[in-house]
C-alpha cells in the first residue's frame, strides 16, 4: 500500500480556505462582472433617492404656493364683503344717518352687469323681487302705454312711478341711488318683457330692426308713381 501524501492535501485545503475567506471579504473580487453590476445598482439607487428628495422639495413648494393663493383669495373676499357692507349700511356721522351712494355701473343691465348685485341685494333676493313687483304695479297703475319705449314715456308719470317705489321701499333712497337708477332699469326691464310677451301672443307686430324699417320705407317709396313720367305722357 502506497503512503498517503498528507502534506500536499493539507496545503490544498489551506489554499481553498484562504480563497473562501477572500471571497467572503470581497465578494466581487472573484467576479468582475458581478462587481460592476453591484456598483451600477448602487448608483441607480442613489439617483432614485436624489429624485425623490427633489420631488419632496417640489411638493413642499407647491403646497406653500397654494396656501399663499388661498390666503390671498380669502383676504380679497373679505375686502369685497366689507366694501359691499359699507355701501348698503348707513353710517352715523354727527348724530345724523348718512347713506353711502351706490352709483350706476357702466353698460346695460343684464348684459354688462347684474342689476341685483349692483343694487347691493345679492344676498337679499326677497327684497329685490318685492321691489320688482312694486315697479310693475306702479307702472300699470300709472296708465302709461305698456308698448311704449322708455324714452317716449311722459315725465310726470315717470316721476309718480319713482315716488311710489320710494314710498314703498325705504331702501330705494335717492341718497343711495342717484336719479332713481335702479327703478329706471327695472321699469325698462318690465316694459321690454311685456312687449316681448305681447309679440309672442300676437297682440303686437313683430319687432323690426332700424334697417328693416328703412328697407320697407324705400320699397314703398319705389312704388309711388313718377310725376315727371305722368307729365311727359300727357
Amino acid at each position: 500500500m502506497a503512503p498517503t501524501n498528507n502534506s500536499g492535501t493539507g496545503r490544498k485545503n489551506t489554499s481553498n480556505a484562504r480563497n473562501r475567506r477572500a471571497k467572503a471579504t470581497n465578494p466581487g473580487s472573484g467576479n468582475p462582472a458581478q462587481s460592476q453590476e453591484d456598483q451600477s445598482s448602487m448608483a441607480s439607487i442613489a439617483s432614485q433617492r436624489a429624485e425623490i428628495e427633489q420631488l419632496q422639495i417640489l411638493v413642499q413648494e407647491l403646497r406653500a404656493t397654494a396656501d399663499a393663493a388661498r390666503e390671498q383669495a380669502a383676504q380679497a373676499q373679505a375686502a369685497q364683503a366689507q366694501a359691499t357692507q359699507a355701501q348698503t349700511t348707513p353710517v352715523q356721522t354727527g348724530g345724523s344717518a348718512t347713506v353711502a351712494p351706490i352709483p350706476r355701473p357702466h353698460g346695460d343691465a343684464g348684459k354688462h352687469f347684474n342689476l341685483r348685485d349692483a343694487m347691493g341685494l345679492g344676498e337679499d333676493p326677497s327684497l329685490y323681487r318685492s321691489i320688482q313687483r312694486t315697479v310693475k304695479h306702479a307702472t300699470i297703475q300709472s296708465g302709461i302705454d305698456l308698448h311704449s319705449r322708455f324714452k317716449a314715456l311722459p315725465v310726470d308719470k315717470l316721476a309718480n312711478i319713482y315716488k311710489k317705489v320710494r314710498d314703498t321701499h325705504e331702501y330705494i333712497d335717492r341718497r343711495r341711488f342717484p336719479a332713481d337708477w335702479p327703478v329706471v332699469e327695472l321699469l325698462k326691464q318690465f316694459l321690454k318683457n311685456h312687449r316681448k310677451y305681447d309679440r309672442k301672443m300676437g297682440r303686437l307686430e313683430p319687432y323690426r330692426t332700424a334697417q328693416e324699417v328703412r328697407s320697407q320705407s324705400h320699397a314703398r317709396s319705389g312704388n309711388l308713381p313718377n310725376i315727371d313720367d305722368d307729365d311727359s305722357s300727357n
